[in-house]
């Protein structure tokens, strides 16, 4: 979050690059190894907990950003293409295309349904001291999440290796680690939007390119 304050500040990704080594049991080196954290708030876009009236002029012209707000005037600009209530947990899409890219897939929601199954089978609302597993757990959660992350990032990596291999003339197998249409698993629009952004860009730059190999295009 350094650069998280203004379009304008993007320090951080020029100093990134590209690991030299992994140790897959250090999530640490996994998590650089997979090019994370992602510079979502890098160049052009900004990150504040609570926008002010004063600073609302920033939203005008920047690519990307997301705020806090209470104020109707911040949540009625144009400039807002999705708007969540946290207090009803309701989505106001504005914007058609963004609603498209952040649909979710079959696999998607079947993912998600295990996640809450888990979740409630192992939550004892009554004395929540004794919730002491594993699954259904904050660290759970954390693990499914990261691996869901680091599968969507593998699967674009490996998307670019069948179109490069394509071009080539390389047939490329099932058995070269993933299929060929692990993408729709993910919404194949959101991967051509993912591809278009500046966090993209710098991701492309600091990580191996057959990431695929480590963690599975699934």
């Amino acid at each position: 979050l350094d650069d998280c304050g203004s379009p304008q500040l993007a320090a951080r990704a020029p100093t990134l690059e590209r690991p030299s080594s992994l140790k897959t049991s250090d999530p640490k080196s996994m998590m650089a190894f997979m090019g994370l954290p992602l510079d979502l708030f890098g160049k052009g876009s900004f990150f504040q907990p609570y926008l002010p009236l004063q600073q609302i002029d920033v939203i005008k012209g920047t690519a990307s950003w997301l705020c806090g707000a209470t104020n109707t005037i911040v949540t009625s600009q144009q400039e807002v293409d999705l708007l969540v209530n946290i207090e009803t947990g309701a989505f106001e899409f504005r914007n058609p295309h963004l609603e498209r890219s952040s649909a979710l897939t079959a696999v998607d929601r079947k993912w998600m349904d295990e996640i809450i199954h888990d979740v409630n089978e192992n939550w004892n609302e009554e004395n929540p001291s004794t919730n002491l597993q594993f699954k259904g757990s904050d660290d759970y959660l954390r693990s499914k999440f990261e691996e869901y992350v680091f599968a969507a990032l593998s699967v674009v990596k490996y998307q670019d290796f069948l179109v490069k291999s394509a071009a080539n003339g390389v047939m490329v197998t099932n058995g070269s680690g993933g299929a060929p249409t692990a993408h729709d698993d993910f919404n194949p629009v959101w991967i051509s939007e993912f591809r278009k952004t500046t966090a993209y860009e710098v991701w492309e730059k600091v990580t191996d390119p057959v990431i695929f190999d480590i963690v599975e295009p699934r």
